[in-house]
């Protein structure tokens, strides 16, 4: 979103957003880290929330700007979707593998199982089309695999 607001020349949009993402950030590091239960993780948080604030703006004001209509079901219900049913598959694969083969190795194991269950997902759910993995290195090809199989239209 920031490269797009600062190819149609709109730079000081996207500093003006982060800007303000790292007013609420140390605001929210301040608040969050002294609660006991919360402690470093409010740092974390915090990091999350600006930079959602400062995403959440740079869309609003590019959509502003460019009066572009968004498909709101493909860009972002469908990716939501699929990372829910992947965030639910890795914390249970986690689970399982932790007490099989440590945690270390367990967490390797299910970030795996998840980036290849969120591409299937992602597929599967139409979020990828065959223009978006044309766009990758050999995507043609896995494009035309997948539409042979009837994967992808």
């Amino acid at each position: 979103l920031t490269a797009m607001l600062q190819g149609i020349g709109r730079t000081f949009i996207p500093v003006r957003n982060l800007a303000l993402g790292a007013v609420v950030k140390v605001f929210l590091t301040y608040t969050l880290t002294v609660i006991p239960s919360i402690n470093i993780k409010g740092a974390a948080i915090s990091t999350v929330v600006a930079y959602a604030i400062a995403a959440i703006l740079d869309l609003v004001n590019l959509v502003k700007i460019t009066k572009v209509k968004l498909n709101h079901r493909d860009i972002f219900i469908k990716p939501l979707f699929s990372a829910l049913i992947m965030a639910m598959v890795v914390r249970f694969s986690y689970t399982i593998f932790r007490n099989i083969i440590g945690g270390n190795l367990a967490t390797l194991v299910a970030v795996g199982i998840g980036v290849i269950l969120y591409a299937i997902l992602l597929i599967i759910t139409g979020s990828i089309t065959p223009e978006d993995l044309a766009a990758l290195p050999r995507g043609d090809r896995l494009a035309k695999k997948l539409e042979k199989f009837k994967i992808i239209k």
